[in-house]
């Protein structure tokens, strides 16, 4: 919230509490000439002076909830929590949750929003109560905010089968179109869970399901490869994890090295024509530096310089294979130990892993690794790799 404004709110809130608290009282007994309450010109000058915990004593003492002053209530706990005085906070909306004189409509806002003054400091457990509470009474306005404040809360603990429950319930609800994607995700991670105990019934359960929501994830098939890998079943894996790269290939930086892991015992040569015979619609500098490395590997240089030369003719070359092929002619030419050689493969070294990232289409975040949650936004299956060269058959570069 911008400053000014803020300061602003600050200003005005005394002039809507002294309102309710002024209307309340005119309402149940109406007289003429009604001073003002000392008490309240108490709090004002508190909150001038900037006493805000004096303020408050003040408000909660003499100024009571009651239908007419509860929204003056719930604003001033806000206003705290927005100024991170969290104790404040919860203090006013404990006060106004445990008033019996409220209706039930804005008991469930007071319930919320103290929830929420939980959640910010870091309360979980008395948060996840509150919300608990308010959504155990369906009719009640706020029961949908509760629902996805629940939702947030057990991706944070990573209470997937709660996430799940909260989930299907918002689907029901709302019809929100992204929570099939979201359960989807929350049945992959149990599915992980499960692999790491090495219980391949439960995980191949957990993957039918998510396949269920969305059918289009791509993560379900890498957990069922990671899955055969666990059992030693390299064929298997081999094939779950080329399907998902020929459909997939943008995301060759991380399956080529779960590929090779299934090359056992590893034959650098057998890996090569493995890669060199994918024929993929996107190329990846990833895949272009793993095909240029593991040629060199076995020692096929030639036709690495072949694959390379093809790559810089059609302006394609990224910097991370030009470095990997000079590096080892470099090895071969006695170079290696020449100042000017060595600065170039110093500035050539900043630049190796730029091609490498992942960056969030929702907020923007950049990372070297895959994270199907985005760690800034929170979103789900939001973060696209950055390393595509261009939509091209490497079949083609290869005959350039």
């Amino acid at each position: 919230m911008d400053a000014a404004v803020f300061e602003w709110l600050w200003f005005l809130l005394p002039v809507a509490a002294f309102s309710g608290w002024y209307v309340g009282t005119r309402s149940s007994a109406p007289r003429s000439g009604d001073p003002v309450a000392p008490e309240y010109i108490k709090g004002l000058n508190y909150l001038l002076d900037q006493q805000t915990g004096k303020a408050i004593e003040i408000f909660i003492r003499f100024f009571e909830v009651n239908p007419t002053t509860v929204d003056t209530h719930i604003i001033l706990g806000n206003l705290f929590r927005q100024k991170g005085e969290l104790e404040k906070a919860i203090r006013i909306h404990h006060n106004i949750v445990s008033r019996a004189r409220i209706g039930e409509d804005h008991k469930a806002v007071a319930l919320l929003e103290l929830g929420r003054d939980y959640f910010n400091a870091g309360l979980l457990d008395s948060a996840e109560k509150i919300f608990r509470e308010l959504v155990s009474v369906e009719t009640r306005p706020t029961v949908v905010k509760g629902y996805r404040h629940l939702l947030t809360l057990y991706e944070i603990e990573k209470s997937w089968d709660d996430a799940i429950h909260c989930a299907e319930w918002l689907k029901r609800r709302t019809g929100g179109a992204d929570c099939d994607t979201r359960i989807a995700h929350y049945h992959c991670e149990l599915a992980e869970k499960a692999l790491e105990r090495r219980d391949y019934k439960l995980t191949a359960h957990h993957l039918s399901r998510s396949a269920k929501h969305d059918k289009t994830l791509v993560r379900a098939p890498i957990i069922r490869g990671d899955a055969e890998t666990s059992r030693d079943n390299h064929r298997a894996a081999l094939r779950h994890y080329s399907n998902v790269l020929v459909a997939h290939p943008e995301y060759a930086s991380a399956l080529l090295p779960k590929i090779r892991e299934c090359f056992v015992p590893y034959d650098p040569s057998e890996f090569a024509d493995y890669i060199r015979a994918l024929d993929l619609q996107v190329m990846t500098v990833s895949y272009v530096a793993t095909c240029t490395h593991t040629l060199l590997q076995a020692q096929r240089t030639d036709e690495a310089g072949h694959f390379l030369l093809g790559l810089v003719e059609a302006e394609r070359a990224p910097l991370p294979v030009l470095k990997i092929f000079l590096e080892e002619k470099i090895r071969n030419s006695g170079l290696a130990e020449d100042d000017l050689v060595k600065q170039v493969i110093r500035g050539l070294s900043h630049n190796e892993e730029a091609g490498h990232l992942y960056e969030c289409e929702g907020c923007g975040f950049e990372t070297y690794h895959i994270y199907w949650q985005c760690p800034s936004c929170h979103a789900w299956g939001t973060a696209k790799p950055l390393d595509i060269i261009e939509s091209l058959s490497p079949a083609k570069v290869a005959s350039d």
